[in-house]
């Protein structure tokens, strides 16, 4: 049995990456976070798991917990989440995003060396991209002290696969929304309010842009290939993404068809109107290559966040 050690294991995909290991049967996760609730969700009792309290801005704390597990897969999925809020505290979240993932780096070259490593890099890194879609060769322009921490973690990623042949990974996430965010992000956002508006609670919502689009997928899928590239032969980088553009006036369509709102744009104001449309499509052609595909649509994952929330 496989030991992986993940860290943000309470967070979303902390959450779906648990459940798809335990369902595989062939892990023992230690499941770490700065703190762990009374009332944690159930998936985090199964016998194959360990909690484990740490703080991934505490680096002695760091190596002491990759010396004593010494995992065969590590998945740093801790980080700071919210593009949007970054500016607020930059520093942090650029330690947060970008200089934690080299401790982990660091401790698996002292103590762990055989351990497999894969990092939650972002397709934010390639800011206002020059090229639709993105491939995991588009030029880099970090546009927020997020996708800068996110980029100091991805390089750290690259620097120490080639200096000194760590089994280290990155996956460029496009977007991926549960009920397990929250209304920071757009896409909960909609499906959030519309609910709201169904029961009648609020007359309206409002939003910044319809015009603009994104790559959105499902957390699952996303899960699905963070494990599929860790079981490679050799280390790589690769997007993970739908190769679809899907903009956000089409998604509140979608979310009004399920909830039975066909005029659902009605009740949304538009914060900022805009024709400018960003084709945000990450190229998925080199991860389908070892294996990957996704199971869930768009609709799948908007019924999946309507149905929880």
């Amino acid at each position: 049995m496989k030991t992986a050690l993940i860290t943000g294991a309470l967070g979303q995909d902390g959450f779906f990456l648990v459940k798809k290991l335990l369902e595989s049967g062939n892990y023992h996760i230690i499941c770490t976070s700065r703190s762990f609730k009374q009332n944690i969700n159930s998936v985090y009792k199964h016998e194959n798991i360990d909690l484990e309290l740490l703080d991934i801005e505490n680096e002695c704390a760091i190596f002491n917990t990759v010396k004593k597990y010494k995992p065969d897969e590590l998945y740093h999925l801790a980080s700071f989440s919210a593009p949007i809020l970054s500016w607020d505290n930059p520093k942090d979240v650029i330690s947060i995003n970008g200089n934690s993932t080299m401790v982990f780096l660091e401790a698996i070259r002292l103590y762990s060396n055989k351990t497999k490593f894969f990092f939650p890099s972002s397709g934010k890194i390639f800011g206002s991209f020059t090229e639709t879609p993105q491939t995991e060769d588009t030029p880099v322009e970090p546009k927020d002290p997020y996708s800068l921490g996110k980029y100091v973690g991805h390089q750290a990623v690259k620097l120490y696969r080639n200096k000194f042949s760590i089994f280290a990974c990155n996956g460029i996430l496009y977007n991926h929304e549960s009920h397990l965010k929250n209304v920071n992000f757009v896409v909960y956002k909609i499906c959030h309010f519309a609910q709201l508006l169904k029961q009648k609670k609020i007359e309206s919502f409002s939003l910044l842009n319809l015009n603009s689009s994104i790559d959105l997928g499902d957390p699952r899928d996303y899960v699905d290939a963070m494990n599929i590239i860790l079981q490679q032969d050799s280390p790589d980088d690769y997007i993970i993404a739908m190769n679809t553009s899907i903009s956000i006036k089409e998604i509140c369509l979608l979310v009004g068809k399920l909830l039975d709102i066909p005029d659902i744009l009605s009740y949304i104001k538009v914060e900022q109107m805009s024709n400018k449309q960003n084709r945000i499509v990450g190229d998925n052609t080199k991860l389908k290559k070892i294996g990957w595909s996704p199971r869930y649509n768009t609709e799948d994952a908007l019924r999946m966040i309507l149905n929880n929330i």
